[in-house]
């Protein structure tokens, strides 16, 4: 049987209402101050006046990163036209821009590769760098709707920085195993068809010609990618508007001499 509803006074059910923590209350309508006015304060010395969208905010946030590379070509061409009209004040606008020679390079390298090629200068500034090694005519091919490595425009655009380094990595050790094996027939065929009367000393010769081809192969390719290294270390730096620690670039600097020490020797006891 339902229990008879009791009839309460005012003040009873004022004392069943839940006891508000006026203090914790205040407490947060402070801080939502403070961030409300951080916000303000933002929007007013980023945002030109407008009120803050977030879904224009994030279509602007993708037009800069999709043509990035367009204004590091700006900034390439400017590079080559300072560095030629002035040429003895170039590394003087370079520390007064707070840049290092080896990025300003890049920049006035990629300007030269890219800025005839619209279509590539799509592609964000990290892949940019690593397909401006590529000669001209492959560059040319892949503009116009052709390849790079077996991958057109589209799919290299879709793919990360890693997968597009190791894509043109197993490419170029394809291509230089192809090259080792073509150098290893001829030895083959020298040999089967008799072509001249060498000793067993030239053919031992020929053979570590063979190894030293390979060795070479493979200096290229490590060299290569040293290069690639270098240049996402000074992209890292630039995105955060910093120059490379000068430690490391130090360090860097000594081991790339010390290495074009050693090729100038070989280039010294070997050149033609």
């Amino acid at each position: 049987m339902a229990r008879p509803i009791k009839n309460r006074t005012a003040e009873q059910l004022e004392a069943m209402q839940p006891k508000l923590n006026e203090q914790a209350l205040e407490q947060a309508h402070q801080a939502l101050t403070v961030v409300s006015e951080e916000a303000n304060a933002i929007s007013r010395y980023y945002g030109e006046g407008e009120l803050f969208a977030l879904d224009r905010a994030v279509t602007r946030l993708a037009d800069v990163l999709r043509y990035e590379t367009v204004h590091a070509i700006e900034a390439g061409v400017l590079l080559c036209l300072i560095k030629a009209h002035v040429p003895g004040r170039f590394h003087e606008t370079l520390q007064i821009l707070g840049i290092s020679p080896r990025f300003a390079q890049a920049r006035m390298q990629l300007a030269i590769k890219l800025k005839n090629r619209p279509s590539l200068q799509k592609l964000g500034i990290a892949k940019a760098l690593q397909i401006m090694s590529e000669d001209d005519d492959t560059l040319d091919a892949l503009e116009l709707g052709g390849t790079l490595a077996g991958m057109q425009l589209d799919e290299i655009d879709r793919m990360s920085v890693r997968e597009l380094k190791d894509t043109l990595r197993r490419r170029d050790d394809e291509k230089e195993t192809l090259e080792t094996k073509l150098a290893e027939r001829d030895v083959r065929i020298d040999k089967l068809l008799g072509r001249s009367k060498r000793t067993g000393v030239e053919d031992r010769g020929r053979e570590i010609y063979v190894e030293a081809l390979k060795d070479l192969n493979a200096a290229a390719a490590a060299i290569n990618d040293l290069r690639g290294d270098m240049k996402l270390l000074d992209e890292h730096y630039a995105e955060h508007r910093l120059t490379v620690d000068s430690e490391i670039h130090a360090d860097l600097a000594e081991k790339i001499e010390r290495l074009q020490a050693t090729l100038g020797e070989i280039g010294d006891e070997f050149g033609s």
